[in-house]
């Protein structure tokens, strides 16, 4: 899949990035097809499946008139990109979004997992910023980067944007998507903010309320805190593990704790087995997933003393602490 390429084919040879571009074309070509099979003459809008009776009559599951775009977060970024070439839909949400992976996705804290796997192959992080920002021609084929200023003005050849209309949602503080990259795409689009957002963007003009049918407006979530809480929050998790080396072996978690301290320079990439890197190359966001073992291990069965998968490599505060215990000296 798309993230088995990213991990073992593109952080260890960055000269594969470009690969990632045309899956991100793909995906977008991809979108814009089921936005049009479902619409009102499409091929999927009469589906014999897509059928219930009512009252001795066949009826569509779907109403597919009228049409909305509602993306959050990944589907908030790229339905950008979406809103300015499709035909189709006219009315978007899109919630979370932004403009410039380059810039985003080192701003964010999701990267912190994949800057690791990056390391082992180059370990200066200048080298890793810079091949990051030099990333941004091959992002720019789909990403909204190179599409935003087209959805409200500046038509696309063959795209009626006369009707379109664009809800643009962030919160402040959000540590994923940056508001910074966010605030880029609102001035691109040329987006109003409404005044009762808690803060106005930089050459952002502030509306009124029904004033226009497309506004960007930035909510304060009482739960979300300014980065640098979190970035103390990651720095004492990382104290509490403690400077010794782990004890690496062929178990998932004892190679999470390899690539932990290696990401901090503790334990060179050359002190790993090749059994141990090929389970590095699995670490994703959403934990380790072993790819070595027997066929029983292979059918889903759980390896003698592995620990379960953690919801994500940084995990919450359960998480964490069964990570403390896992590096204690044995």
């Amino acid at each position: 899949g798309d993230l088995s390429f990213l991990l073992s084919g593109v952080l260890t040879d960055f000269g594969n990035f470009d690969a990632m571009g045309e899956r991100l074309m793909q995906g977008t070509i991809n979108s814009l097809v089921l936005m049009k099979a479902f619409a009102p003459g499409g091929p999927c809008a009469t589906l014999p499946e897509l059928q219930v009776e009512v009252d001795d009559v066949m009826q569509p599951v779907l109403d597919a008139d009228p049409r909305y775009y509602y993306g959050i977060s990944q589907g908030g970024i790229m339905g950008g990109t979406l809103a300015a070439l499709s035909d189709t839909i006219d009315a978007y949400v899109l919630q979370v979004g932004a403009v410039n992976y380059s810039t985003l996705v080192r701003r964010s804290l999701d990267f912190v997992q994949y800057d690791v796997l990056m390391s082992f192959s180059y370990r200066r992080k200048l080298d890793r910023d810079w091949l990051v920002v030099s990333s941004q021609p091959i992002w720019s084929l789909a990403e909204p980067d190179a599409y935003v200023s087209h959805i409200l003005r500046d038509a696309l050849p063959g795209v009626d944007i006369s009707n379109r209309r664009v809800l643009f949602q962030i919160s402040r503080y959000d540590t994923e998507v940056s508001n910074a990259a966010s605030d880029m795409a609102a001035r691109d689009m040329r987006l109003g903010a409404l005044d009762s957002s808690v803060y106005i963007p930089w050459n952002v003009t502030p509306i009124t309320e029904n004033s226009v049918p497309s506004a960007f407006v930035i909510y304060r979530l009482d739960d979300v805190q300014p980065l640098r809480w979190q970035r103390a929050a990651r720095q004492r998790q990382q104290r509490a593990c403690g400077p010794a080396l782990p004890d690496t072996g062929a178990r998932p978690d004892r190679a999470v704790r390899a690539a932990r301290w290696h990401g901090r320079g503790h334990l060179p990439l050359r002190k790993l087995s090749a059994g141990q890197r090929a389970e590095l190359i699995t670490w994703s966001p959403m934990g380790f997933q072993q790819t070595r073992g027997d066929a029983r291990d292979r059918a889903g069965a759980a390896p003698a003393g592995a620990r379960p998968a953690r919801d994500g490599a940084l995990g919450g505060a359960r998480a964490g602490a069964d990570r403390r215990a896992a590096v204690r000296p044995r």
